[in-house]
């Protein structure tokens, strides 16, 4: 069976160095007196290898640690709690039993990498000065600007 494919577009009236959306955060497997929770700002990073939550996040949701993970940022290396959470992109996809990191996030509350941004098609325009990204779910065709180009000349 396949997945239904599913599309979402956000645009900013500016050029931007950072792309973020509201994500609605849930633990994957619901405990008792567990919050679920919608507008948490999340990063799309594409630097990123797995996807990470602010300690903020996992002690609002009451989030039960599944495991330690070592983590690997630009300052250094720590050890860090795993939890499996869903997340619910803004057009509603449901990404469903991923393993998040926490961290010490200073403006934002979910950092997504490449565990998610993976799973589909993204890209990112800077068209007359306005930023806009794109993500569709599952992949459905590879991109090459390089062939577009010279096949325009």
């Amino acid at each position: 069976m396949s997945m239904p494919v599913s599309a979402l577009t956000l645009q900013y009236d500016t050029l931007v160095n950072r792309l973020i959306s509201k994500v609605g955060i849930m633990p994957h497997i619901l405990q008792k007196d567990t919050l679920v929770s919608a507008n948490w700002d999340a990063v799309w990073d594409t630097g990123a290898t797995g996807t990470t939550i602010s300690y903020r996040l996992a002690e609002t949701l009451n989030l039960v640690a599944v495991s330690k993970m070592k983590a690997h940022t630009p300052s250094g290396s720590y050890m860090a709690n795993g939890y499996y959470i869903d997340i619910y992109l803004p057009n509603g996809v449901k990404i469903e039993k991923t393993l998040a990191m926490e961290a010490n996030l200073l403006d934002f509350d979910v950092l997504i990498g490449m565990d998610i941004i993976g799973l589909g098609d993204f890209a990112v325009s800077n068209y007359r000065g306005k930023t806009c990204f794109t993500y569709r779910i599952p992949s459905m065709a590879r991109f090459d600007f390089t062939k577009e180009t010279s096949s325009a000349r």
